[in-house]
């Protein structure tokens, strides 16, 4: 990962170090998306830490709907 900021309080968690894989992925390319999700039991999405109120770009829409299918 490009900050271990970002990611450090995740790999502290009980059983990371077995249970958990981070994955850096370009979020408008499907198959990055696919290849790091399948298979999974949860995801933490930590790309933006932003509030959206109302999903505007249908880039956006699209991966909502992946993760959400």
């Amino acid at each position: 990962m490009d900050d271990e900021k970002e990611t450090k309080h995740l790999e502290a968690l009980e059983g990371a170090n077995s249970l958990l894989r981070l994955f850096q992925i370009d979020l408008l390319d499907y198959d990055s998306i696919v290849a790091a999700v399948n298979g999974t039991a949860g995801v933490f999405h930590l790309a933006s830490p932003c509030i959206v109120d109302e999903v505007r770009d249908p880039e956006v829409k699209h991966i909502i709907n992946i993760l959400t299918n």
